[in-house]
């Protein structure tokens, strides 16, 4: 599945449209959750990249993608968590 097809899924699958990307490290390579509210993860995608330089710019591609499907994206965690306890 491409970062663009994901990202409808995402849109799809959830009424939110506002996230966090998280960067996460499982099974020997970097996964990006989609993070809709602080209890909930709206999708993974798996990277299947070990180099966290190479995962960061999937996330980014991922935000743009997202962003452009019509969603809020985050890019601090603590702005994130701001914005949940206030939503």
């Amino acid at each position: 599945m491409t970062l663009k097809e994901f990202a409808e899924q995402c849109v799809t699958e959830n009424d939110s449209k506002a996230c966090y990307i998280a960067v996460m490290w499982v099974d020997d390579q970097y996964d990006l959750e989609v993070e809709i509210n602080e209890g909930s993860i709206g999708g993974v995608y798996r990277t299947d990249v070990s180099e966290l330089a190479v995962a960061i710019k999937l996330a980014d591609e991922l935000d743009k993608e997202l962003t452009e499907l019509g969603w809020r994206v985050f890019s601090k965690r603590t702005t994130w968590e701001k914005f949940c306890f206030t939503h």
